[in-house]
């Protein structure tokens, strides 16, 4: 989560109302025996625990935050809210799952590496026999997410929005549908979805079921000690706090974590469908491993980088080295592309020089923001609280672009690059500049 608020800043950090109203602490191990600043496991109940005080205590990047939750803004956000609906023609079941991988360990531990994905699933509307709406995110997540929004934005945010959230999926299939007799995945595409350092999952279920609204698979993943919190079935938590981005150095090394992590659930996704096509997306430190997991697998057949800078050894090779094309796209927010960030140009001229023939192009958002995607703008806008939350710092969290405007030119954009590169179609959006969504810009 924090990378993408320290992303956010810097885009508009002349507009932001900076800092926060609470000193920083480091983290004293004798004090806080429940949370341990390196792969700390808990129970949900001992974060509930943690935060009931007026004052929350909470672990960023190996630092505890003291967020003044006594202070946070009146609002009269209802008890639940449901974020847009998709606007695509299927309806979308979602399933939590556990990932266990028996070949690796955890870092600095004995025990394997576990992980959480969400899988959204399109499902024909003839198939989907119920709706249901669900909560985004469990109880402890909700919690310590809506605690370091609120210590970040100092005292901006408004406590219990991300409880409140509630996504509408399809809670019950017509007996038959999901065997994958063709093991294809019923020809949807399967596109792995990394999200931004620090931060989970759960910030891009309304972006990923908007997108498999549209006959995409798409497989969120935490990414354990990278991730602010992870919660798992049995009710265990892994906190984050190990990829700090004031020190770059230790960035290339889980950028690779992400990479294995991504390689892992790849391997999963195709045990019951391994004939499908496989895409993926990634949104700011996600976005670095999109090039890294493409260069490293070409199972992986192309993939979009939201906003993300790059790190570790693909920016200096580039894609084009395999037989079978893999097309990437990277697409900025604000004032961020290829001119004003080193790994972008970097990446752009190893691969004119080692792949010219290689299909990449390079998309803007003027006007948009770093988290434009993610479900930040939906959140904000389902829950009513656009006129609650003070306008600088809605300014830097989102900017004006309205959720809905935003969802549908990405959902636009990442169908018809999937179209092409998966399918063999024609470039429709990605021909040029469009009328249509002028938000969207090229760059040469």
């Amino acid at each position: 989560m924090l990378d993408m608020l320290v992303s956010s800043q810097q885009q508009a950090a002349e507009q932001a109302s900076e800092g926060s109203s609470c000193p920083h602490q480091q983290h004293p191990d004798s004090e806080y025996p429940a949370i341990r600043a390196k792969h700390s496991i808990f129970k949900a109940r001992t974060l509930s625990k943690q935060c009931s005080s007026p004052t929350a205590t909470m672990l960023i990047q190996g630092t505890f935050i003291c967020a003044l939750v006594a202070n946070t803004i009146a609002s009269s956000i209802p008890s639940s809210f449901l974020l847009p609906e998709p606007s695509g023609p299927f309806k979308v079941q979602r399933e939590i799952l556990e990932l266990t991988d028996w070949s690796r360990k955890d870092i600095n531990s004995t025990l394997p590496r576990r992980l959480m994905v969400s899988r959204f699933n399109p499902i024909p509307e003839k198939h989907c026999i119920r709706t249901e709406d669900v909560p985004t995110f469990p109880p402890a997540s909700a919690k310590l997410e809506d605690a370091i929004l609120q210590a970040a934005s100092g005292g901006h945010w408004v406590d219990g929005l991300l409880a409140a959230s509630r996504i509408r999926v399809c809670a019950d299939v017509k007996k038959g549908y999901q065997t994958d007799s063709h093991g294809d995945n019923h020809g949807f595409p399967i596109l792995l979805f990394s999200p931004g350092g620090n931060t989970t999952r759960l910030v891009y279920s309304s972006i990923a079921q908007t997108i498999s609204s549209a006959g995409y698979t798409v497989i969120t993943m935490d990414h354990p000690h990278d991730t602010d919190i992870v919660e798992f079935l049995n009710g265990d938590i892994i906190t984050g706090g190990e990829v700090t981005f004031s020190n770059p150095s230790v960035l290339p090394f889980w950028n690779d974590v992400r990479v294995q992590d991504t390689l892992f659930v790849l391997n999963q996704a195709l045990k019951t469908s391994p004939h499908a096509r496989i895409g993926m997306l990634g949104h700011s430190f996600g976005g670095s491993a999109v090039l890294s997991s493409m260069v490293k697998d070409g199972r992986i057949s192309a993939g979009i980088n939201f906003d993300g800078g790059l790190w570790g050894d693909a920016v200096n090779t580039g894609l084009g080295g395999r037989k079978k094309p893999q097309p990437y796209l990277q697409w900025g927010a604000y004032t961020h592309n290829r001119h004003n960030d080193t790994s972008w140009e970097t990446l752009w001229k190893a691969m004119e020089r080692l792949h010219p023939h290689a299909w990449k192009k390079e998309l803007g958002i003027p006007e948009g923001r770093h988290n434009t995607f993610s479900d930040f703008p939906a959140i904000i806008d389902a829950g009513g609280v656009r006129d609650v939350i003070d306008k600088a710092s809605i300014d830097v969290l989102v900017g004006d672009i309205p959720a809905a405007r935003s969802l549908e030119f990405i959902k636009a954009y990442v169908h018809d690059f999937f179209q092409f590169s998966l399918f063999g179609k024609d470039e429709g959006l990605l021909r040029g500049p469009s009328s249509k969504y002028p938000e969207v810009v090229f760059l040469d």
